[in-house]
């Protein structure tokens, strides 16, 4: 866990900046201290950067708790070193200045105002997560990392349960459900809530097709593909969905589901 900022004096602006992009991905984060905490305390830039980050985070809040409860049942943390998914790259053994976060983010913290931060992505297809820029690994890149940006990557084959953007938990339903998907081959996800069954994601893509699956969700589902082609016919339930966009690779569809959804792409 983090004390975002540390706990004993006040930290200058930019380290705090920094420690928040750090500690929100993180299993836990919390602003507090012996001196005030709170990001507006730190001046414009900072709380506008603390802002966009704690808004992603509170996002990514199906994701992150489902990754927990799996860390809870196999003892396999949420946040690790890349040499336990990747023993047998051997870069992997010594890299301390980045780390996984779930199945599908590498994060590589920033500990300077600004820097070019070399990054080390191990085997497989990494996305940028700002730009959707695709890196081959396994190998070494340069991420240059202006304050407001920390270097995050995806894990191609994702599957990235999301929820509305809120200020505190469980301030709003999970309605709709976004899937941010990067996909390649086939892919799962069980979503996980304590308060709902289990929600049960998956994809299979082929050379000329995509098809979701979301099975025991009812309500609106968003699903952001990246990476296809512009595809010329999408079907829910085998029927054709009239309504979606597509633009600079990305394909974006909402459809309703009760208790399950089919979604077929056609590029």
């Amino acid at each position: 866990s983090h004390d975002i900022g540390g706990f004993i004096h006040k930290s200058d602006p930019a380290l705090y900046v920094r420690w928040a992009q750090f500690g929100l991905f993180s299993s836990h984060a919390r602003a507090h201290g012996t001196t005030p905490r709170e990001p507006w305390a730190f001046g414009e830039e900072a709380e506008a950067i603390f802002r966009r980050y704690v808004r992603l985070r509170y996002r990514l809040l199906p994701y992150i708790y489902s990754c927990a409860a799996r860390t809870a049942e196999t003892g396999r943390p949420l946040m690790r070193p890349l040499l336990l998914d990747y023993p047998d790259d051997p870069t992997t053994h010594t890299l301390d200045l980045e780390y996984l976060f779930g199945d599908a983010f590498l994060v590589a913290p920033v500990f300077a105002p600004e820097a070019d931060v070399p990054v080390y992505l191990p085997q497989g297809n990494w996305i940028d997560y700002w730009t959707k820029a695709v890196h081959p690994g396994p190998g070494w890149i340069t991420r240059h990392a202006p304050l407001d940006l920390l270097p995050l990557f995806v894990r191609e084959g994702a599957i990235i349960p999301m929820g509305p953007e809120m200020d505190y938990v469980d301030q709003k339903p999970l309605d709709p459900l976004t899937l941010d998907l990067y996909p390649a081959g086939e892919g799962h996800f069980l979503l996980l809530d304590e308060a709902a069954p289990p929600v049960e994601i998956a994809y299979q893509m082929n050379h000329d097709a995509l098809e979701v699956t979301v099975e025991g969700y009812t309500g609106q589902v968003e699903v952001l593909i990246h990476g296809l082609p512009e595809p010329w016919e999408v079907r829910v339930n085998g029927a054709p969905l009239a309504a979606w966009d597509y633009q600079d690779g990305r394909a974006t569809l909402t459809f309703p589901t009760e208790k399950r959804g089919e979604l077929t792409i056609r590029f």
